[in-house]
């Protein structure tokens, strides 16, 4: 569990408004669940950061010096909290399980919630 990197990614990523309510999740292992089953149908994304995509693709990744690898947020627990190498990366695609892939220190995300159509990338700034 990388908690201060997730506190990152919702203060940057996430409405205001709900940013205290998410990290309260993520703080407590009892409660990341909620969060966790949220993911499918997010609502809190700050949508003006993102664009929606039709897949993932590495060339999307705006800045090519990240380690070769991301953090996993992800309703498979077999993923969530860990770091996967971009080459597992389609692996989690079309799986089914919603998740977002954090890039560096949340310099980038990458979001995928239910099926069909509900894939973002954060807008390269």
């Amino acid at each position: 569990m990388n908690l201060p990197l997730e506190i990152r990614v919702i203060e940057k990523f996430f409405k205001k408004e709900r940013q205290d309510r998410y990290i309260g999740f993520i703080s407590s292992d009892k409660n990341r669940q909620k969060f966790i089953r949220e993911l499918s149908h997010l609502r809190d994304l700050q949508w003006n950061l993102f664009e929606e995509v039709s897949s993932f693709e590495l060339g999307q990744i705006e800045n090519q010096k990240f380690k070769k690898c991301c953090y996993v947020i992800s309703e498979d627990a077999s993923v969530d909290q860990t770091f996967i190498d971009f080459s597992e990366i389609n692996k989690l695609t079309d799986s089914g399980n919603a998740f977002i892939l954090v890039f560096g220190e949340s310099e980038q995300l990458y979001y995928e919630g239910e099926p069909p159509f509900n894939r973002y990338m954060s807008k390269k700034r």
